[in-house]
């Protein structure tokens, strides 16, 4: 098993010997390269829903915003990821240049031509659908949490009602 910490703004790799145990509670938890895909892919769902939604009810130019917000979410996520796989290594913050690039693009589109005006705001949210792609997840893990709970409460009970029972007949 494999754990960092951080001492001294210095990241420290443990390794364990022992495995961890898994039990039905732990297996249906994510791990971390499901987790990555699963983040990735719901950035993308929701950024093809919004931007669906802004091309038919709004006008063009509103669904062009959100789907240059929505892509440039995705690869926000994505680099994201590739920085905290390599974060020992020290790696550079590539991933704040797409909010400051996606906005460069919008301005040089807006100001070349007159037919396309994109909407920033749009675009803003677009970019943000990266964090609704984080809460889904985050209440995914949540329920399951809650579920855990609930049954490990429930077998409690059970256990108590027994051990009353059997208390009642002594």
């Amino acid at each position: 098993m494999l754990s960092i910490t951080c001492q001294n703004h210095n990241i420290v790799k443990h390794e364990s010997k022992t495995k961890p145990k898994l039990d039905a509670h732990n297996a249906r938890r994510l791990s971390y390269p499901q987790l990555k895909k699963q983040l990735c892919s719901n950035t993308i769902k929701t950024g093809i829903v919004l931007s669906s939604y802004y091309f038919f009810n709004e006008d063009f130019d509103k669904g062009l915003s959100m789907t240059i917000g929505a892509t440039a979410s995705t690869l926000y996520m994505y680099l994201l990821n590739n920085y905290v796989d390599k974060i020992t290594e020290k790696p550079s913050n590539f991933q704040l240049l797409v909010p400051l690039g996606t906005n460069m693009l919008e301005y040089i589109i807006n100001t070349s031509q007159d037919q396309v005006h994109l909407d920033y705001l749009t675009t803003f949210i677009g970019f943000m659908s990266y964090k609704i792609a984080v809460l889904t997840v985050l209440f995914d893990e949540v329920y399951i949490m809650i579920n855990d709970y609930l049954i490990e409460q429930k077998i409690m009970d059970a256990d108590t009602d027994e051990t009353d029972d059997m208390d009642e007949t002594d």
